[in-house]
């Protein structure tokens, strides 16, 4: 990575993590006094490889299912703890909650970042008896850039050859079964995002954030792109991919992401649904802010989406989702 890119997505860094820890204060999140929370455990040794932990109190002995959950950040920021507020709502209908912190740019390049979050998962197996967790039920989520990471877990766990071609390291192929997938406000394919005839290239700092992800200028990364490793970066949608329900808002650029994935579903045939934002908020990552009453109607349509895949640990009675204890 140059000098003047590395300088800049180091600023950005600062800027946008600045702007998360003004909104964090300002929100005043708090974790629910029925919530165990466990914060910064290491499934690494540097201080970005780790996660958090979420569960009910009263489930601390019952088998739970899992919810995963990867921050977005544009590659080159993010915090776990500012999405505590979303991921508990998870934790309060049953689920066990793991949001992890990964290493961003331009501390280090692609795919570095995406061999943490499967390092994360492998934490996770070994935690599977002491927490009491069923990771043959399990959803993965994420914003932003998050939904690059999990989009692109969700296609390489179904494609060997692709995470063999790309170096990355993974024990657990056998052990996790990702049901459904949740994206708010995804960013998924690099090539895409860096065509500048795509709508989704007007996105802010999109350049910078995708040459810091993997390290090379502009003309360098043109040039990756249409290589092999470069074509391995971006998730492939095929028939094995998982169920997913896309979230997106009609004035964030990424809205176009979304629907250049919706199409690549349709043409597989995978199950979908999708929520848009078009009321009192429609920006980038607007779902996470569920004291808002669009982003809790959209809480409640993520639920009706996933939980049927779910229906050995949850029952809708009412109107409203239950764990079945």
């Amino acid at each position: 990575m140059d000098k003047m890119l590395k300088i800049r997505a180091q600023i950005g860094q600062c800027w946008y993590n600045l702007l998360e820890d003004i909104v964090y204060i300002i929100s005043k999140q708090k974790i629910d006094s029925s919530i165990e929370y466990v914060n910064n455990i290491k499934y690494g040794n540097t201080k970005y490889q780790t996660a958090n932990i979420l569960f009910r109190k009263d489930l601390k002995e019952k088998v739970k299912p899992v919810f995963i959950y990867i921050h977005g950040g544009g590659f080159i920021s993010g915090k776990k703890n500012m999405r505590n507020q979303y991921v508990q709502n998870y934790a309060k209908l049953g689920f066990f909650v793991y949001s992890i912190d990964y290493t961003i740019s331009p501390q280090a390049v692609y795919p570095v970042s995406l061999q943490d979050c499967f390092n994360a998962l492998d934490y996770l197996v070994s935690l599977k008896d002491e927490y009491k967790i069923d990771l043959s039920y399990v959803v993965i989520a994420g914003e932003s850039a998050g939904g690059y990471y999990i989009t692109q877990i969700a296609s390489l766990l179904n494609d060997y050859d692709r995470m063999n071609r790309i170096g990355i390291t993974f024990n657990s192929r056998s052990v996790i079964n990702i049901k459904a997938i949740v994206s708010i406000c995804g960013a998924f394919n690099i090539q895409r995002m860096t065509d500048p005839n795509k709508l989704q290239n007007k996105f802010p700092d999109i350049m910078m954030m995708n040459k810091a992800f993997v390290g090379k200028n502009k003309k360098e990364l043109y040039s990756w792109l249409n290589t092999q490793e470069g074509i391995d970066s971006s998730p492939i949608v095929n028939k094995e991919f998982p169920p997913i329900f896309v979230i997106w808002a009609i004035k964030d650029w990424l809205r176009y992401e979304s629907f250049d994935l919706i199409e690549e579903l349709k043409e597989n045939g995978i199950q979908y649904d999708q929520f848009k934002a078009d009321k009192e908020i429609s920006m980038h990552a607007w779902a996470m802010m569920t004291q808002f009453k669009t982003a809790n109607e959209c809480l409640i349509k993520t639920l009706d989406f996933i939980l049927p895949f779910f229906n050995e640990y949850f029952v809708k009675a009412d109107d409203k989702w239950s764990f079945k204890i």
